[in-house]
């Protein structure tokens, strides 16, 4: 079986995080027998071309010189598009060039695989012109296109209806997608996954009392409400320590907040870390805190559980089909300081209790979340799809 997958987003380089997700996807469809080729944005200090195995990887170039390109990565392509002139210019260049080199990759193949909404509109049509499949992924930032607004969800109902199948990342996701008129037999759920050898399961026995939070920072991720949250944490706890790892359009406005609320002693801004870099960072917390105020399913959950680590998260999204209040984290109100803090408390407090929802989150990981369950399921929807037997 040969499989084109269409992105906006993948690693330009070993380590780097953008679209890592999609990248551990293809590698492991790579190593079930399936031939991969990944169609992406190209980017000045990437290479145009790459071959592993039974994976290529083709970056398309939008604009010339290659420095110019900035529609994608470095924020995302939404982002982009709100804040830069160049970026908007290059919209139909980049949808263009895309379409041509899934086109030339995709002539090979027997399915093209696409991942979020609007990049299914552009895959859709090279998908029909060569006469074979398309499956749609549709991830958590993809509920907007679902939304009202005349020209985006006629451009989502292009992309969804030109898909043989569509891929939910969370149930949340799957209900919305049949609210918009999906048929029941054309969705499927299968959360991410994640590789627990990546992430071992290692306790810090250095002491004191140390929180992360792991992302891009931008408004929807809540992290204003985790800072308020530490100015009651550290009156219980005065020597917690809360690492925020990542950069984004609200660092600066979040450093104000931090100096404002006198807690630069106890919280660490320590930027934008690679992928290799980050077990380090999960081994020597105590605990995760996802303070979201929309998510789909965040990689840094499922990293977290890998990593054996209780989560204090957002009820939003798909989060809860994966944290049990209680039992492996504490789910608390989007947008509520207090209850964020008082879920920290809990947990620091109860070490017993917190290994205990971080060994049960581990256990899930291993048993149903691994890339390779997540990599047999979607190899299962390309059969179906194909007319092949169920793997």
């Amino acid at each position: 079986m040969r499989v084109c997958m269409v992105t906006t987003s993948f690693p330009r380089w070993e380590g780097d995080f953008s679209g890592n997700f999609i990248q551990s996807l293809s590698r492991t469809l790579a190593g079930l027998g399936v031939e991969i080729s990944v169609v992406a944005p190209g980017h000045r200090e990437a290479a145009r071309f790459e071959e592993h195995g039974s994976m290529t990887i083709r970056r398309f170039h939008y604009a010339v010189p290659a420095r110019l390109q900035v529609l994608a990565y470095e924020g995302g392509i939404p982002h982009k598009l709100r804040t830069s002139r160049l970026a908007r210019l290059e919209v139909l260049s980049f949808t263009a060039s895309m379409y041509r080199t899934t086109c030339l990759a995709a002539s090979a193949c027997d399915l093209v695989h696409a991942h979020w909404i609007p990049t299914g509109a552009v895959a859709g049509l090279a998908a029909r012109r060569l006469g074979i499949p398309m499956v749609l992924t549709a991830h958590g930032s993809d509920g907007k296109y679902l939304r009202p607004g005349r020209l985006v969800r006629r451009l989502s109902r292009i992309s969804v209806g030109s898909a043989s199948h569509v891929i939910a990342v969370s149930e949340v996701l799957r209900k919305e997608l049949l609210a918009f008129g999906v048929d029941p037999p054309g969705v499927t759920t299968i959360h991410n996954g994640v590789d627990p050898a990546l992430f071992p399961a290692v306790y810090d026995e250095t002491g004191g009392h140390k929180i992360l939070w792991v992302g891009r920072m931008t408004e929807e991720k809540g992290v204003e409400f985790l800072i308020r949250a530490m100015k009651k944490i550290t009156t219980v706890y005065g020597d917690a320590l809360l690492r925020l790892v990542g950069d984004g359009p609200e660092k600066e406005k979040l450093e104000e907040l931090t100096a404002e609320l006198g807690l630069a002693k106890s919280i660490s801004f320590v930027g934008r870390k690679d992928q290799r870099e980050m077990t380090r960072f999960y081994s020597a917390c105590d605990l995760v805190v996802l303070p979201s105020l929309s998510e789909g399913l965040p990689m840094v959950l499922l990293e977290a559980m890998a990593s054996g680590k209780p989560v204090v998260a957002s009820r939003v999204g798909g989060i809860p089909e994966l944290i049990i209040h209680g039992r492996n984290g504490y789910l608390v109100t989007p947008g509520s300081p207090d209850e964020i803090a008082d879920g920290v408390i809990e947990l620091l407090g109860r070490p017993e209790q917190k290994a205990g929802m971080g060994s049960l989150s581990r256990e899930l990981i291993e048993t149903t979340h691994s890339w390779e369950s997540i990599g047999l399921r979607v190899k299962s929807v390309y059969a179906d799809v194909m007319g092949e037997r169920r793997i």
